[in-house]
């Protein structure tokens, strides 16, 4: 007879409101510049703030078929001035629990993302929050190699798998199912324990999320 428990999609909204430093409708400012490698201000870049809930797509009673959403995403987008520099404004509002910055261009096959931030953590340590973008020198609609990413998000040829997913695979085992996703700035995959009540989110096979549930299992 199986079981299906009740997963908690997130941390409840009083309880990550009560992390925050912000009341309801409060502002929060965003800004910081961007330059290229010498130091030199980009005029023009487009920056671009994405707000979101990041909580559990429940459309079924199956916990093998749960899926993670971006819940109620909203946008919020200008351009560097002469100096590079940039500022973005955000009304508080408690739903809201995932916060990320990219900075990109217009090429010849469209928008790209060159560099992006997330900053989920720094907006609870209070506004302004200050980040700043280096970007390459390489020509608009060609954005440089991303030469900062981790080792721990590089794939191994052998076994398919990151450093970053070894060592999730070694202390939990095999994940009983597992979402992949392909995003504009990356491969987002998902691990999912259910009966652990523990969930892996990979960017790019970079661990970058490990959220806790109510386990699910069978009887």
């Amino acid at each position: 007879m199986l079981l299906c428990l009740a997963l908690a999609a997130t941390l409840p909204a009083t309880a990550w409101a009560a992390r925050a430093p912000y009341r309801e409708g409060q502002e929060i400012e965003i800004t910081g510049a961007v330059t290229d490698s010498a130091g030199r201000p980009l005029e023009g870049r487009t920056v671009v703030l994405e707000v979101y809930r990041r909580g559990f797509d429940l459309r079924s009673m199956n916990p093998r078929k749960m899926g993670s959403a971006k819940k109620g995403l909203q946008q919020r987008t200008v351009t560097t001035d002469e100096i590079g520099r940039y500022t973005l404004v955000w009304e508080w509002h408690d739903y809201y629990n995932r916060f990320e910055v990219s900075v990109g261009d217009f090429g010849p096959d469209g928008y790209f993302v060159e560099e992006r931030a997330d900053l989920s953590r720094r907006v609870l340590r209070g506004s302004p929050v200050i980040v700043s973008f280096v970007l390459g020198d390489g020509a608009v609609g060609a954005p440089e190699p991303d030469s900062s990413r981790s080792d721990r998000g590089a794939l191994s040829a052998a076994t398919g798998t990151s450093v970053d997913q070894a060592r999730v695979r070694e202390r939990n085992g095999a994940p009983d199912k597992t979402d992949s996703l392909e995003l504009p700035y990356g491969s987002e995959t998902t691990w999912w324990y259910f009966e652990r009540g523990r969930a892996f989110r990979f960017l790019d096979g970079e661990l970058r999320d490990e959220l806790s549930f109510d386990p699910v299992g069978t009887l």
